[in-house]
């Protein structure tokens, strides 16, 4: 049935010209601060905070050996073309100031190079992080691309920091935000999609957030996003106008999805890879890489997604999650999730020595070139 599937999913869509083996790992989360370390997890679980999946328990803020190590697999191999591997990083712009936040009662955010600092007071392990990214992204080894200002429904934030919501109180005095309470007269609004909403008149604020957020990513990074994934895939239509507005061109959308329309009506939206209605490019993940998942042997796996994408003239373009690749909370979770990207990342050169390493942002050029 999953050998079915694997093709089945790339029947529909763009295909690559004169056969070519493009891989492309589109990796969600960097820059986020979710869980501060294991002590703090240990605080919220005594505290009765229900945690409930892996994000929860290890999602913590990439650190300088984690970035560093992450590299050194990225370049144990290369393409056709003599280029390492490449992550292409869907990265959020700013944390929550915990401090600062739990004085005024409201959200005050630090920029990500800031927050790296502001966290290294406290922990050694993330000095010069920010530093080690921009030398990822100078080596080609790592390109940031827009996955929103946060991770973070800021509004939620705040009304539960005017309530003293406990479970919120609790996070912020841990460096945490984790299973922030839902609000009860907006029940479509979670605490880790940034861009949902309950009435649609409050899309304004969500587009005013998406073009400071744009401008805000060119001068962290010096170079524009091209392309954008929301965070949790909550996401309205018509905000994707903004993005066009400030040079993204393309949109990575889930194969199929519900999304919320406004006062709980949900309309399911089927995506595939290619231009849509010659405006933006469709970018569709059609591989899955979740490592440090239990229970599976993720190198066969998704090595078996990547054949049936060749197969059809597909690029392979491999959805994973930061959280595979970190270790604050538990350095056994990194070792396992660079073991498994490297033992998967060798198995590709082998079987295909004239494969293509290339970013989202590439690939989404190589579309728009080709139409």
């Amino acid at each position: 049935m999953i050998r079915v599937l694997n093709n089945i999913k790339n029947i529909r869509g763009w295909r690559s010209k004169n056969q070519r083996k493009i891989v492309v790992f589109s990796v969600d989360d960097f820059g986020n601060a979710r869980i501060d370390s294991l002590s703090a997890r240990t605080k919220l679980l005594s505290n009765q905070v229900k945690l409930k999946n892996r994000f929860d328990y290890l999602d913590s803020l990439e650190n300088y050996k984690d970035l560093e190590l992450l590299f050194n697999v990225l370049t144990s191999v290369k393409d056709l073309n003599g280029n390492s591997a490449k992550f292409t990083g869907y990265t959020v712009l700013n944390n929550i100031n915990f401090e600062n936040t739990l004085k005024e009662k409201h959200y005050v955010p630090l920029n990500i190079s800031e927050f790296y600092k502001y966290v290294s007071g406290e922990n050694q392990r993330y000095v010069n992080t920010f530093e080690k990214m921009l030398e990822g992204i100078d080596s080609g080894l790592f390109r940031p691309q827009f996955h929103g200002t946060e991770h973070l429904h800021i509004g939620l934030l705040n009304r539960q920091l005017i309530k003293n919501d406990w479970i919120t109180l609790l996070n912020l005095e841990n460096r945490c935000y984790t299973s922030i309470p839902d609000l009860v007269d907006s029940p479509t609004i979670k605490y880790n999609q940034t861009y949902s909403f309950w009435k649609n008149d409050e899309l304004d604020e969500h587009r005013n957030n998406l073009e400071k957020g744009l401008k805000q990513f060119e001068i962290l990074f010096g170079f524009v996003s091209q392309t954008f994934t929301a965070p949790a895939m909550q996401f309205h239509p018509t905000l994707e106008d903004i993005l066009r507005d400030n040079g993204v061109i393309g949109i990575d959308k889930m194969r199929s999805n519900k999304v919320h329309i406004g006062n709980g009506q949900f309309k399911k939206f089927e995506s595939t890879l290619g231009k849509e209605n010659n405006r933006n490019v469709c970018l569709v993940r059609n591989c899955v890489f979740e490592p440090t998942v239990e229970n599976v042997d993720w190198v066969n796996y998704t090595f078996n997604q990547i054949k049936a994408a060749f197969y059809w003239n597909k690029p392979a373009i491999i959805s994973s999650h930061r959280v595979n690749f970190c270790s604050n909370v538990d350095e056994n979770n990194r070792q396992i999730g660079l073991k498994s990207l490297e033992r998967l990342l060798h198995k590709i050169v082998e079987q295909w020595p004239d494969v293509e390493f290339l970013f989202a942002d590439e690939l989404t050029n190589l579309i728009n070139d080709d139409k």
